[in-house]
C-alpha cells in the first residue's frame, strides 16, 4: 500500500467532502428544476416561519373543508406583502402537495392517532385552478378578485362520504415568475414551503364554525361508533328554514344548507 502521510489524508478528505456537497447541491437544483422539490428536500428542510419576511413570498396556508369523509386539504393560500397581478399566473406556476394522514387514522372513529404525526413524504396535488383573493380562502365564483393571496385550488372529489387521507400539512414550490399588480416581479425559486408553524399549522377550514362536533352514532350493521357533525346554519338561515332537518346524502356535496345536516363521518 502507498504511504499517505495525515496532511494528503486531510487533503483528500476535504476534496471527497466538496464533491459530495456539490452532487448533493446538483439533486436538489435538478428536482427543482422539474417542478417537484418535494422529495429532495426533507419536510424539516422546508421554509416555514411565522414571523416577518421581505419582498416575495411570505407563508402558505392550507385550505380545508369538512366534509362527511372527515377534513380534506382543497387548496393552499401563498401569500405574498403586495398585490398580485392574477394574469400573471397559471395552474403550473407552482407545485403543490398534500402531507398524507399518519399511518392508522380513520376519520370519526374514536381514540384515533394525531392524522399530522405523518412519516411519510408530501404527494404532489395537480392544481386545477388558480386566482387571486385579498384574504386566505376558496372563493365559490373561482374568480380572482384585488388581493396578496394567491389560491391554487385542487379539484374536489364529489363523493364526500370517501375518508380522507390527508393530513392539514401542505407543501409549495413557486416554478414560474409572479408579477405583483405594481409592476416588480418576484422570480421563480427552488425553495420548498411548507404551512408548519411554531404554533402549529397554518390551515384555513371553510364552515367549521357552523358545524357542530363530536357526536356519536352506534351503527348495529357495522357494530361500531360513527362520529357525525351537525351543521348550524345561521340565526337568518335558521328563520328563512320551512322545512324539517335531513339526513345528508353521503353522494352529494353539502353546499350552503338552509336546514341542519348531518354529516356521517364512515
Amino acid at each position: 500500500m502507498t504511504n499517505v502521510s495525515r496532511r494528503d489524508f486531510v487533503a483528500i478528505g476535504t476534496t471527497l467532502a466538496a464533491a459530495a456537497s456539490v452532487a448533493t447541491l446538483g439533486v436538489k437544483e435538478a428536482h427543482a428544476e422539474n417542478g417537484n422539490g418535494f422529495s429532495a428536500a426533507a419536510p424539516d428542510d422546508a421554509v416555514s416561519s411565522d414571523g416577518h419576511r421581505g419582498p416575495g413570498l411570505q407563508d402558505i396556508y392550507a385550505l380545508c373543508e369538512v366534509t362527511g369523509g372527515g377534513e380534506k386539504a382543497y387548496g393552499i393560500a401563498v401569500e405574498y406583502d403586495v398585490d398580485i397581478d392574477p394574469a400573471s399566473l397559471a395552474t403550473d406556476t407552482y407545485g403543490a402537495a398534500v402531507f398524507p394522514a399518519a399511518e392508522g387514522f380513520f376519520p370519526g372513529m374514536p381514540q384515533e392517532p394525531d392524522k399530522n404525526a405523518m412519516t411519510g413524504p408530501a404527494k404532489p396535488r395537480a392544481i386545477a385552478t388558480i386566482y387571486t383573493n385579498a384574504e386566505p380562502a376558496l372563493r365559490p365564483d373561482q374568480k380572482s378578485v384585488a388581493g396578496r393571496y394567491v389560491i391554487t385550488e385542487f379539484e374536489h372529489d364529489p363523493d364526500l362520504s370517501l375518508p380522507t387521507a390527508d393530513s392539514d400539512k401542505v407543501a409549495l414550490t413557486q416554478d414560474k415568475s409572479v408579477r405583483a399588480a405594481s409592476g416588480s416581479v418576484y422570480a421563480a425559486t427552488g425553495t420548498v414551503w411548507t404551512n408548519a408553524g411554531r404554533r402549529g399549522n397554518r390551515v384555513v377550514i371553510r364552515g367549521v364554525d357552523a358545524w357542530e362536533q363530536n357526536h356519536w352514532w352506534w351503527d348495529d350493521t357495522r357494530s361500531a361508533w360513527l362520529e357525525y357533525s351537525i351543521y348550524l346554519p345561521s340565526r337568518s338561515s335558521r328563520k328563512a328554514a320551512k322545512t324539517k332537518p335531513t339526513l345528508s346524502s353521503s353522494r352529494s356535496p353539502i353546499r350552503e344548507p338552509a336546514t341542519t345536516v348531518l354529516a356521517l363521518r364512515h
